[in-house]
């Protein structure tokens, strides 16, 4: 309990100093090429200034059996084994030239997952990928995302909105074999199935970070966002607000947009923290 309360104040603690810095990977910082780093501003491929996103998707979904020890992951038995494309960059390899979207996960042991990953071992991962992405050249047009895949049935007074209903022999939130009326459900992917069964929602609240030179400082935002955000928000700035269709959720997802403040970029200092005890450094 005790590194818990230790990770959730150093969390606080960078959003608190600068809810828009940083994403780091990389086993060591050097603040100084930070300093001599000259910003990017122009965004003429993109709809914002971010021209870079790095998404870090933290605890334990199926998304682990592709990378959960990126770029070499090992998939259970009877799973086809996970073989990275030639030319995916390693972890350590994201310097200089990052790519539009990066979507990374940590190991194990630092993925934030109870019982087997700790804590401060989380923060580390955290703390040194953020270090390393403000070193970059790109520091400046780039935002990350920290987000987690479900809540693994630890305990929310809140229950989320019902975007999505279903009636199916898995749902039971407003009665036997329902979530609300399957007459709203989603299509499925076969654009035969109208309503597609099984996917009522959203589940229990989930935190999501975002640090960037263009978030906004000291800010907590109250929309409703879900995992889809982070595909809209990819959408709207990349691909002009196309929609992938046939019953994802993006459709229905707000944008994380309001996240950020793009008539104010903050990039004349640069947070540093220590890995091991989230101090400033």
């Amino acid at each position: 309990m005790f590194e818990q309360q230790q990770l959730l104040a150093n969390l606080s603690r960078i959003m608190a100093s600068l809810l828009t810095m940083t994403i780091a990977l990389g086993p060591s910082v050097t603040p100084a090429f930070a300093s001599s780093a000259k910003p990017v501003t122009t965004h003429s491929d993109t709809a914002t200034p971010i021209q870079h996103l790095v998404v870090i998707f933290q605890e334990n979904v199926s998304f682990d059996h592709y990378f959960g020890t990126y770029p070499n992951a090992l998939n259970p038995k009877g799973e086809p084994k996970f073989k990275a494309a030639s030319n995916t960059p390693t972890v350590n390899g994201l310097a200089g030239n990052l790519p539009a979207v990066s979507f990374l996960k940590a190991q194990a042991y630092q993925d934030g997952h109870a019982g087997y990953s700790d804590p401060l071992d989380e923060q580390t991962f955290l703390v040194n990928t953020i270090n390393f992405l403000e070193t970059l050249p790109t520091w400046s047009s780039t935002a990350v995302v920290i987000m987690y895949d479900d809540s693994d049935g630890w305990y929310d007074h809140q229950i989320g909105p019902i975007v999505n209903t279903s009636t199916g022999p898995a749902d039971a939130l407003t009665g036997p074999n329902a979530c609300g009326t399957a007459a709203t459900a989603l299509p499925g992917l076969n654009p035969a199935n109208t309503h597609a069964l099984g996917r009522c929602g959203y589940g229990p609240r989930l935190p999501l970070l975002v640090v960037s030179p263009w978030a906004r400082r000291n800010f907590v935002d109250h929309s409703v966002t879900d995992q889809t955000s982070i595909t809209r928000f990819v959408e709207d700035n990349w691909l002009g607000g196309q929609r992938i269709g046939q019953g994802s959720y993006d459709a229905l997802a707000n944008s994380i947009t309001q996240l950020f403040n793009f008539r104010n970029l903050r990039n004349s200092r640069r947070l540093f923290l220590n890995p091991s005890t989230g101090e400033k450094e």
